[in-house]
């Protein structure tokens, strides 16, 4: 699917976004597609949106690196994003199970016909899915979930790395 979000609908933000953006944001780069993304969402909506698992992946690379800026930066950003949970557990109740019925029911249909996805990446997917959101990504993996969610595939920046 196309780059561009012209309503800008509802968004999650894949981990290959959000560091580009991070990236973007350190190099004082906001020309970029991820970071033309983002500013756009957070005129529209005041916030960013994604998923536990992207914050953990992009969290879990930067201590890798040991890039304590964009690790401030991007805890920052965190205080001021909504992170989405895969369930919310109270005495034994969840209030998102979909999520994980979701990514674990797209697992098996897929594994059927000998497709495999890494885990983190159902698991956002079935997020965005389920809360009714599109999904911003590099990753191409993710064209075996069209259909499922809707993905917006942002190119990448000349001489971007990712987390």
């Amino acid at each position: 699917m196309a780059a561009d979000n012209p309503g800008l609908e509802r968004t999650l933000l894949d981990t290959s976004v959000l560091s580009d953006f991070l990236q973007d944001l350190a190099s004082g780069r906001l020309d970029t597609p991820a970071a033309k993304f983002a500013q756009g969402y957070l005129e529209r909506y005041g916030l960013l949106e994604f998923s536990v698992i992207t914050r953990y992946e992009t969290r879990r690379g930067l201590l890798h690196l040991g890039d304590t800026r964009r690790l401030k930066d991007f805890d920052a950003i965190c205080l001021m994003s909504h992170v989405i949970p895969l369930d919310f557990g109270v005495r034994g109740q969840t209030l998102y199970p979909d999520v994980w019925r979701t990514a674990e029911e797209w697992w098996a249909e897929l594994r059927a016909h000998g497709i495999t996805i890494k885990d983190a990446d159902l698991l956002i997917a079935a997020t965005a899915a389920v809360h009714g959101y599109a999904l911003a990504t590099r990753d191409k993996d993710f064209v075996t979930l069209e259909g499922r969610v809707r993905v917006i595939y942002l190119p990448r920046a000349a001489s971007s790395t990712q987390t």
